[in-house]
């Protein structure tokens, strides 16, 4: 069989022990083998892509709060050109977003709009005013957390910001340790039908479905539920390829679980829950020590979801659940240990025969065949870029 290599970028951030940039490898679609061309930055901190392969464009979240010479928090949206022949980047634009913490970027099918969601920071200003009863209090101030809506020129660079939509809660949340803090939207999904994008809240715990409204040029709100128990902070997400499921990781561990909820949704944005299912190993105990889910996908024939667990002392593994078709429900079939500190992102192969992980303190990328009945063997495969975040694939447009 002929060897076919595609690129493969890796995202630098520098964030938990990584390290800036951007990495560039090859990558064997028969063997699954992978190799190191160069990195191409090692300055601007990256995290979540998106590579246009039929316009030969990538485009990145430099996910931060602070700019040089930005005298505002925000962090910035990088769009370069990509070289068919080399998989080199010539930047096309930069542009500061106006909110901290840009955690992820989406298109709709036209190319027309750019949707991205903002992690934003829990960084806070502290004002002291008197309450009606003439008392002098503390009144906590915070960051913005948004979803924006942009348009985007035929040349591939972002044109104007036409929409913002703020999550606020209206009670006060509170993160892991106990402290006031901000909503996180964190990701933002395009369904199958182009119509809906989900966007996980990490801060209140809800998942939001929007559609873009393309007479006013905003984005509307279909929906919003509550993911899991309050506390779980839902991260990442992904729509089943042809059946009307949704599928939610969740960051946190909360009452001594891990989960991944399952969603029914119509194409008008309703939702119902199907179930939530354990990603931890039978019998599994969850001790002292910071345990999260990273990064989270579905293989394309939407038979099988992964996640990533991270655990500072126990446990580094991916997990896999069979999704059983008639029903949408999941069922843990496998727990894929992964060698490394704090594996982040994971990532398939454009023809769903393997799986790439990344590390993003100790920096190991790592390469797993899967297997027929879903589960991952590894290839033997490695290599080592410290920060390694988020992970795409491009395979060059022949036109």
């Amino acid at each position: 069989m002929t060897e076919k290599k595609i690129f493969m970028y890796v995202s630098l951030w520098k964030e938990h022990g990584g390290a800036p940039g951007l990495g560039l490898f090859t990558f064997d679609t028969q063997s699954g083998e992978i190799e190191l061309v160069k990195q191409l930055n090692d300055k601007i901190s990256f995290n979540c892509s998106r590579v246009d392969s039929a316009h030969n464009r990538m485009y990145l979240c430099n996910e931060t709060d602070v700019l040089d010479g930005v005298n505002y928090s925000s962090g910035r949206i990088y769009g370069y050109q990509l070289d068919p022949l080399t998989g080199e980047v010539s930047e096309l634009f930069h542009k500061e977003t106006f909110c901290p913490n840009p955690a992820y970027l989406n298109f709709d099918d036209t190319g027309k709009y750019m949707i991205v969601a903002h992690h934003s920071s829990p960084a806070n200003i502290t004002t002291i005013e008197r309450d009606e009863d003439g008392n002098f209090m503390p009144v906590v101030t915070f960051n913005d957390s948004v979803v924006e809506l942009f348009s985007m020129k035929e040349d591939g660079t972002i044109d104007k910001l036409l929409d913002v939509k703020k999550h606020e809660s209206k009670t006060p949340l509170l993160d892991r340790f106990g402290r006031r803090t901000n909503t996180h939207p964190h990701c933002v999904v395009k369904s199958p039908s182009g119509n809906l994008f989900a966007v996980c809240d990490k801060g209140d715990g809800c998942v939001y479905l929007y559609t873009i409204d393309r007479e006013k040029e905003e984005l509307r709100l279909c929906s919003k539920y509550l993911s899991d128990e309050e506390g779980c902070a839902p991260r990442y997400c992904a729509f089943h390829p042809a059946l009307p499921y949704l599928f939610i990781n969740h960051e946190h561990e909360h009452n001594g679980k891990m989960t991944v909820s399952a969603f029914r949704y119509e194409d008008d944005g309703t939702m119902e829950r199907i179930g939530v299912y354990s990603v931890l190993p039978e019998g599994f105990v969850l001790g002292e020590g910071h345990f999260e889910q990273q990064g989270f996908c579905i293989h394309p024939s939407g038979k099988y979801v992964y996640s990533i667990i991270h655990s500072a002392y126990s446990i580094n593994c991916v997990s896999v659940l069979a999704v059983k078709e008639e029903s949408g429900e999941l069922e843990l079939i496998q727990n894929q240990p992964i060698e490394g500190v704090w594996p982040r992102g994971c990532a398939l192969s454009p023809d769903g025969r393997f799986l790439v992980t990344s590390c993003l303190a100790s920096g190991d990328i790592a390469v797993y065949r899967i297997e027929e009945d879903g589960t991952l063997c590894p290839a033997g495969s490695m290599a080592k870029l410290q920060g390694g975040s988020y992970i795409s694939f491009y395979e060059p447009s022949n036109e």
